[in-house]
């Protein structure tokens, strides 16, 4: 607020009041003139400052009703801004309510979840075992079933049939596990041909041909089958091949065996022929097999062989067996 120079201070209204008509100036409160200490020397101070406060103009005046105005209000202020400060406490508490609620929500359907994960888990785990339970009972049932027919096959293998075929005149002992012997006689020629078979092991035959089989002359054969035999000639310590029409063909074997009759028994193979020099390859065929010649006291069929083309079935050493068992 101004001073003048006498030391008086001097407040004056709004100018919106100075604005306001003469004729309501009964009712217009009149400027108070704050007295305050001066000195007795200038009794004309008063007319000078009523004088001053009706002509000069209250512009510089206005900063004290600002700071009226400014402390009235403070109180104001202070309500607006509780006045915000609570809705917005208010709305801040509801959404940490609303994340609380949305937190412990997930947390609820997370440990459902979990649980739900563990319940399948362990339903799948019991499921395996399970499985696994049902494989381990079908592998022992099947180790089982195995061990049985393990036991068979022994009983089997040292099962024996002994096969006698009086007409042919022999006999032999072989396993059982080759089933049924199947003979086939067939009329060729002049003679007779006959083909023994095994029903369980078609790797095993033997065969040969009636004493009175000939063919004819004009009609050449190249080959002849280690089968169509009359058995074999020993003449000093040589051995020969017996076929049809007389002819001979000298084998040296690789091992003489001897039968149940004490009667030999020659092991051959296809190296066991001798080549004769004039004659177009091997006279008799034996492929790659391995057979065992043999004679007969039959009247009507003077020779046997037994050929083994397969000793995964049969191995050597049980086929040699086999023979020592012929009677003949």
């Amino acid at each position: 607020m101004p001073e003048n120079n006498s030391g008086i201070k001097i407040s004056v209204q709004d100018e919106r009041e100075e604005k306001i008509p003469a004729k309501k100036s009964a009712s217009r409160p009149t400027a108070k003139i704050r007295s305050v200490a001066r000195p007795k020397s200038t009794p004309k101070a008063k007319s000078v400052t009523q004088s001053t406060a009706k002509a000069k103009p209250a512009k510089k005046m206005l900063q004290k009703p600002t700071v009226k105005a400014r402390v009235g209000k403070g109180g104001g202020i202070i309500k607006f801004v509780l006045a915000m400060m609570v809705p917005a406490l208010i709305v801040g508490a509801g959404i940490y309510a609303w994340q609380n609620n949305i937190a412990k929500t997930s947390l609820t359907e997370a440990r459902q979840e979990a649980m739900e994960t563990e319940v399948t888990f362990e339903e799948r785990l019991r499921n395996l075992k399970n499985k696994l339970t049902g494989v381990e009972d079908e592998n022992q049932k099947l180790k089982e079933k195995s061990e049985e027919m393990n036991r068979r096959i022994a009983l089997l293998d040292k099962a024996k049939i002994v096969f006698n075929d009086d007409e042919l005149g022999f006999g032999f002992t072989y396993p059982a596990v080759f089933g049924e012997v199947v003979v086939t006689k067939t009329e060729i020629a002049s003679g007779t041909k006959f083909i023994g078979t095994f029903s369980d092991n078609e790797k095993l035959v033997f065969g040969g041909i009636s004493a009175d089989l000939e063919f004819d002359k004009e009609k050449a054969v190249e080959v002849i089958a280690v089968t169509d035999n009359q058995g074999f000639m020993e003449d000093n310590g040589d051995y020969f091949f017996l076929a049809f029409n007389e002819n001979e063909h000298e084998v040296k074997p690789a091992e003489i065996l001897k039968t149940a009759s004490d009667k030999k028994a020659l092991l051959i193979d296809k190296n066991s022929f001798v080549i004769d020099p004039e004659a177009d390859g091997l006279a008799v065929d034996i492929g790659g097999n391995v057979a065992v010649l043999l004679n007969l006291d039959s009247a009507d069929y003077k020779g046997l062989v037994f050929m083994n083309s397969d000793f995964g079935m049969m191995p050597l050493e049980s086929f040699k067996q086999m023979i020592t068992s012929i009677k003949n």
